[in-house]
């Protein structure tokens, strides 16, 4: 079966539950998942550790490997994904008692990721949102609400990029946010700040407690296809700010930028030394053409919608052309 994300087409050998099957089979898949012949993890001997990383703070940590141009991503003794040497071919080994679920959250929010930063698409921890043709992304630390004002955003009628995962591309010198995956995932309090009293279909509770809400089935708009890079913002904590002002802003320099952006690179810490310089060396290039601003909001979920016009009057006077005039 096919499926469209991350602007990829991904052929899969298992179902991906939570994202729609392309009907047009005849469509050419960018990333082929299939399966080992062995139904369970075996030896790793000629597999060079590498790192390790743990998605959740309870859980197993995955560890990657390496051999002759080709990376591993195993969990436990229970299931691995092998890359490349062309990072568009995966071959994943699971037991039958795994369910789709697992593979599929492990694939999209892990596996596909860092096969995208192996293609030069390096991947960051940001919500984005599209407005007018083009993206506004917002980076923050865990908690100060990129995915709160991503959906705020989408509840204003502006299609949504992402809220967690942002790929980012470059075509004809502009650097290109890419839809992820259709949906958000929202605390309890933002959800219903969000959406109060309205009833509100494919929502379902993950593991760690946060919603997760369907945008694919037409519930808020998505994004389809990249957009450029308009104006991005870093989250601050939310502030008491003076009676009427919603939000406040000021141009972060780009070299602190650069260091800042750094730090919210999705995959950081399973990449190595060349991989790291090379995501470096993009975002060198992104700060100089987009502007990147710190951005405070008003507290209180209550003034969200008001905080989203304010934000998309800043982005259009101070986005990307006036700050390449200047």
């Amino acid at each position: 079966m096919k499926y469209r994300a991350f602007g990829l087409v991904i052929k899969s050998d298992f179902a991906l539950p939570d994202l729609d099957p392309l009907d047009d089979g005849s469509i050419a898949s960018t990333i082929n998942v299939s399966a080992e012949s062995n139904s369970t993890p075996g030896s790793i001997a000629g597999w060079q550790w590498q790192k390790s990383v743990r998605l959740m703070p309870m859980a197993e940590p995955w560890h990657l490997l390496e051999k002759s141009s080709r990376y591993m991503l195993r969990y436990g003794d229970l299931l691995h994904f092998s890359i490349g040497p062309d990072p568009t071919d995966i071959v994943y080994c699971a037991p039958d008692w795994v369910s789709d679920r697992f593979l599929e959250s492990s694939l999209l929010t892990l596996v596909i990721p860092f096969a995208l930063h192996l293609m030069n698409l390096p991947v960051f921890h940001a919500g984005a949102a599209e407005v007018e043709s083009e993206a506004l992304v917002f980076i923050g630390n865990s908690g100060q609400g990129k995915s709160t004002l991503s959906a705020a955003f989408a509840r204003a009628g502006y299609p949504m990029i992402t809220d967690d995962v942002l790929p980012i591309g470059l075509t004809d010198g502009r650097m290109l946010a890419i839809p992820s995956l259709p949906w958000i995932r929202l605390w309890r309090e933002s959800f219903e700040a969000l959406f109060g009293g309205d009833r509100v279909a494919d929502v379902f509770e993950d593991d760690d407690g946060k919603l997760r809400v369907d945008v694919g089935a037409g519930l808020l708009p998505f994004a389809k296809e990249p957009c450029p890079l308009r104006a991005i913002y870093v989250l601050d904590d939310r502030e008491n700010l003076p009676d009427g002002q919603l939000i406040k802003t000021s141009l972060i320099p780009p070299a602190e930028a650069v260091g800042i952006i750094m730090g919210r690179t999705s995959m950081l810490p399973l990449l190595n030394q060349e991989q790291v310089a090379s995501v470096f060396k993009s975002l060198g290039e992104l700060v100089k053409t987009v502007p990147v601003w710190r951005l405070t909001l008003v507290r209180g979920l209550d003034h969200l919608p008001d905080a989203v016009d304010g934000i998309v009057r800043h982005a259009k006077k101070y986005g990307v052309s006036s700050f390449i005039s200047s």
